[in-house]
């Protein structure tokens, strides 16, 4: 009848982030993130946690970092980069998936004028990559869908 009947297993998810920003002299900085997560789940009621939980619940590994250049008292440029890792989860299984990593560079300048706002000019996806995004690389899934490409944007923000 095409009916969805949800079934609620017991999950445990557990994980860490770490974080850092290093100011590498009065005109620059530099930040970076690494955040790592993973989970299980039973896949009969009332069994063990026997099933590690695939991309649908969970974000593979993430790396992203930056450099923040300050060139006037009032403007910045940053450099950012953006690294979801490839992963491999419940090989041997029916439940076997792999995901392929892809590493995304992002460009921002930021004006501020003073009395009359920020300007900020920003490139995400920099170098056009193509990539399938990590939910979408598993099979069985209708909705394939690739990543953003470039994409620019002119913002004035006006704070009163």
């Amino acid at each position: 009848t095409g009916d969805y009947i949800m079934l609620r297993q017991p999950v445990h998810i557990k994980g860490y982030e770490l974080n850092g920003s290093l100011n590498l002299s009065e005109k620059w900085r530099a930040n970076a993130i690494y955040s790592h997560v993973e989970g299980k789940t039973a896949t009969t009621t009332g069994g063990p946690l026997n099933r590690e939980m695939g991309v649908s619940d969970l974000n593979p590994d993430k790396l992203a970092g930056s450099f923040t250049w300050s060139f006037l008292p009032n403007a910045e440029l940053t450099l950012g980069a953006t690294r979801l890792f490839s992963r491999d989860v419940n090989q041997g299984t029916s439940a076997a998936e792999s995901t392929r990593g892809y590493t995304l560079y992002d460009l921002a300048v930021n004006y501020d004028t003073g009395r009359f706002g920020k300007l900020s000019l920003g490139v995400e996806n920099v170098t056009d990559k193509f990539y399938i995004l990590s939910y979408s690389q598993v099979g069985g899934q209708d909705n394939y869908m690739s990543g953003r490409g470039r994409v620019i944007s002119l913002t004035h923000t006006v704070t009163f």
